[in-house]
């Protein structure tokens, strides 16, 4: 009986998996923000997903050899466009540099790598056009006092804490600037008009209801 010739060209070409091949696909396949997932593998890279069987016993394994956890990539964020989209707007308002190197670089590096993906924008300029974000406000904002002294009377006038640890937490970029101009935090506020000691002194609405009696 004759051999197919086809069939032979293919076993020829087809790839040969070895343990560190598999961790290099799993690692490019984390870093682009791609679904790990037991049944999108198997669904989508069926080859990849035989040959970790075979090498690696199961999936989870081969993910914990490449550094990957595998409870968290079940839990996974399952981006869409709306959410990117409103997630890169929130990143322009706390003044985050926007540009591609500075996002992946940083914690929010797995927005950039999804909004990056056929599937959404294709590419990181082609989301922030989408989330309306101009190429001056790409570049990181450029603050000053009367920016400053702005953003913190937005703060006061949204209700939102003025304490440093709250600041520091929601808007990092201004307390960062704020620190650099005034040399610290309560000289921003004085600057604004605003005693610091309220500011410490300030509960919350939580608080203040736990606090109030029956």
């Amino acid at each position: 009986m004759s051999q197919d010739p086809g069939a032979s060209r293919r076993s020829r070409f087809r790839r040969r998996w070895t343990r560190e091949a598999i961790l290099r696909s799993i690692d490019a396949l984390h870093e682009a923000g791609a679904d790990l997932s037991y049944s999108a593998v198997h669904r989508d890279r069926g080859a990849l997903y035989a040959a970790a069987i075979r090498l690696f016993g199961d999936w989870s394994s081969a993910l914990r050899e490449s550094g990957v956890t595998p409870a968290r990539v079940r839990r996974r964020q399952r981006w869409t466009d709306e959410g990117l989209i409103e997630r890169i707007a929130s990143m322009a308002a706390a003044g985050h540099d926007l540009s591609w190197t500075a996002v992946i670089n940083g914690p929010d590096r797995m927005v950039a790598y999804a909004a990056a993906r056929s599937c959404h924008f294709g590419s990181w300029q082609a989301a922030l056009a989408a989330a309306g974000i101009t190429e001056r406000t790409r570049r990181r904002r450029r603050w000053d006092a009367r920016s400053i002294s702005r953003a913190v009377l937005t703060r006061r006038r949204e209700g939102l804490p003025l304490n440093a640890k709250a600041v520091e937490r929601d808007e990092p970029a201004l307390i960062a600037a704020a620190r650099r101009i005034f040399g610290t935090w309560n000289d921003a506020l004085k600057a604004s008009a605003i005693d610091p000691e309220t500011v410490a002194l300030r509960k919350s609405p939580r608080r203040l209801a736990a606090s109030s009696p029956l």
